[in-house]
């Protein structure tokens, strides 16, 4: 078990270090790819890489303190557990004596029951629906741990592990299960110490115990008896009987066998179904976590990906990289350059273009360029290129700007990071994100999937062109 989660944890450390470097930029560092590259296959490689960085990173450091935190929130509800536990038997056996054996059942078993039963609606209404989400929503003591969680944990970090930590268990189909472990060893532990307050009590105390009912004849009663006796008769503890336990009964041996009764019924109606469902949720999570994948498709695993190969395979599509002197990359970086010496064009104060990076359509740019198009301001490449873009974006703000972006580049921190100043300084922006054909490869089609998904999640209108 404890091999199985090592790997769900090394999954969850390289979701970690994804979204770090969405945000801050992709790492490189060859002595970590070099001990990534031993590895066999490439989603252990990967693997390794994001324990590696993860250390690096201090990921690993601030994860302890957030452990910590986990367990000081998981002692306050076991003590809570355990509140409860001790209310329900001060609760039950307050009752003035002679206690009715039905109201203590009620009284001991009432809360745990209703939240088992309403456990089992939500679970089958949520396997109609398939929705991972919504599977959290009905767990109220998940609710209540993470807003602790929240409440307590008020460091940056927190937060971020609790995100990934999130991501990966939703893509791995682990919230169901992990929710239903929760709640049932959290109530488990309720009616173990109901069970166990019960039975010290009765152990060192003297209660009387009848069968009553103001409304119900005996005939009734002793039927109920018979149906709720069910459970503790698998264990050899049969039910007393109405006559051996009716209003007027005081026997101390039949008094006896109530007490005894009332034990296994707790035991058999609280302890024994909790159990059953903490098991089968524990075995279903383990199943799940050994299964467990790492998503090479997410936004940033194509360069992690490209990293990892050798550097003789290494194929990286980047603004700031040198690709080889022939290419249509070059030739659009040579372009720029000589642009760059040239007076940007008089633009007007409603619309302006801006072809970011690198300009996918040729045809379209020795059209712009030889038209000569006011409305055009260029190809912005090299950093100085973007702040004086920026510059003039703030000196003359136009109404409306399209930013035209070559899908077949892989997105990056600071392409985005550009993207929401310039959004700052005009009125409307929208992202043209260019194709080159209908029929892209499947590894353009996931570089195009990257920009949108990233886009989106930055709130930047886009469409393709």
């Amino acid at each position: 078990m404890t091999a199985i989660f090592a790997k769900f944890k090394a999954i969850w450390m390289s979701e970690l270090v994804r979204r770090y470097e969405l945000e801050h930029g992709f790492q490189r560092d060859a002595v970590i790819e070099q001990q990534a590259r031993q590895q066999p296959q490439l989603s252990q490689q990967v693997l390794l890489r994001g324990q590696l960085w993860a250390e690096r990173l201090g990921l690993t450091q601030h994860l302890q303190r957030w452990h910590q935190l986990r367990r000081v929130i998981a002692i306050s509800l076991s003590l809570l557990a355990v509140l409860i536990g001790l209310a329900q038997v001060q609760a039950t056996l307050a009752l003035p004596s002679p206690i009715s054996l039905l109201f203590a059942l009620v009284l001991l078993l009432g809360m745990n029951s209703v939240m088992l039963l309403l456990w089992l609606v939500l679970s089958l209404l949520q396997g109609v629906r398939r929705s991972a989400s919504s599977q959290a929503r009905g767990t109220s003591i998940l609710r209540l741990s993470m807003w602790l969680m929240q409440r307590l944990g008020r460091q940056p970090q927190h937060q971020q592990y609790q995100t990934a930590l999130w991501s990966v268990a939703q893509r791995n189909k682990m919230i169901a299960p992990g929710t239903a472990m929760l709640s049932h060893g959290y109530w488990l532990l309720v009616m173990l110490a109901t069970w166990l307050f019960l039975f010290v009590s009765l152990s060192t105390n003297v209660y009387q115990f009848t069968w009553a009912s103001t409304i119900w004849p005996a005939a009734t009663v002793s039927s109920w008896a018979e149906v709720i006796g069910w459970g503790p008769s698998w264990w050899g503890v049969s039910a007393p009987s109405y006559a051996d336990l009716g209003p007027a009964s005081a026997d101390a041996t039949n008094q006896l066998a109530a007490g005894r009764w009332l034990l296994m019924c707790v035991f058999s109606y609280g302890i024994v179904p909790r159990l059953l469902f903490l098991l089968a949720a524990m075995l279903l999570l383990g199943w799940r976590a050994w299964r467990a994948q790492l998503d090479l498709q997410a936004p940033g695993m194509a360069t992690v990906v490209q990293g990892l190969k050798p550097r003789a395979q290494a194929v990286v599509i980047d603004a700031d990289t040198q690709p080889p002197t022939n290419s249509p990359v070059t030739v659009a970086m040579a372009s720029s350059a000589r642009r760059q010496r040239m007076e940007p064009p008089q633009l007007t104060a409603d619309s302006l273009t801006v072809s970011l990076d690198f300009e996918l359509d040729h045809a379209w740019l020795a059209q712009q360029q030889t038209a000569a198009s006011v409305g055009f301001y260029g190809v912005v490449a090299s950093g100085l290129e973007k702040r004086r873009l920026l510059a003039h974006l703030h000196a003359h703000p136009p109404q409306q700007l399209w930013v035209r972006v070559n899908s077949e580049l892989s997105p990056d921190r600071t392409t985005l990071k550009l993207l929401r100043e310039m959004m700052a300084y005009v009125a409307d922006l929208e992202v043209l994100l260019i194709t080159a054909n209908e029929h892209a490869s499947a590894e353009q089609q996931q570089r195009l999937q990257h920009w949108q998904q990233l886009l989106a999640e930055q709130e930047i209108p886009w469409r393709l062109v």
